[in-house]
């Protein structure tokens, strides 16, 4: 009688894993099934998040962002943040982020750095007000950020000057996006 148990405890335990297995596909299968295309071409370019943080990393910004491709960062193919967010996940997003603004700190050589728990306000404020700007965005904004372009950071990086420039980024990517399209129609 005890092997009995034993033998049914077994075959329980084989068949419970098999059920949680078959889940398991089918969440999967159906996560697949429920992206756009959009998103499938992001999984297809991109594969997965470690792929996408290496092309996008920091040292990218001065190919990304050169004073020839501002309407290619606004414009092109990359992914928007949101779409990361979807198919990488918010995780991937705000280390993306923090990664961005920690090199922008460090740059920007100040004595007074952003801290931790500033980058990480800072990534879910910028994260949640901009869901719609591509990585590419945010990599031209950190980059004219460096250049001075919307003001100079003298002593220390302050996270509210940040958001002021990321709000000027916005209205200089809405002047080109507007340029951009009125040349389109013409």
């Amino acid at each position: 009688m005890k092997e009995k148990i034993q033998t049914m405890n077994t075959l329980i335990s084989a068949t419970v894993k098999e059920i949680r297995e078959s889940e398991q596909k089918i969440s999967q299968s159906t996560s697949i099934i429920n992206y756009t295309e959009r998103e499938k071409w992001i999984i297809a370019t991109y594969r997965d998040k470690e792929t996408l943080l290496k092309i996008f990393n920091p040292d990218t910004q001065k190919e990304f962002c050169t004073a020839k491709n501002h309407e290619r960062c606004i414009m092109g193919k990359a992914p928007q943040i949101l779409e990361v967010i979807k198919v990488f996940g918010k995780e991937t997003a705000q280390a993306w982020l923090s990664i961005q603004l920690f090199n922008l700190s460090e740059y920007l050589g100040a004595k007074e750095k952003l801290g931790r728990s500033q980058i990480e306000f800072l990534t879910e404020m910028l994260l949640d007000q901009y869901p719609y700007f591509k990585i590419t965005d945010f990599m031209l904004a950190i980059t004219m950020i460096k250049m001075g372009r919307f003001g100079k950071m003298f002593g220390a990086v302050d996270p509210a000057t940040i958001a002021e420039a990321f709000d000027q980024y916005w209205n200089y990517r809405a002047d080109l996006r507007y340029d951009v399209n009125k040349r389109i129609e013409r």
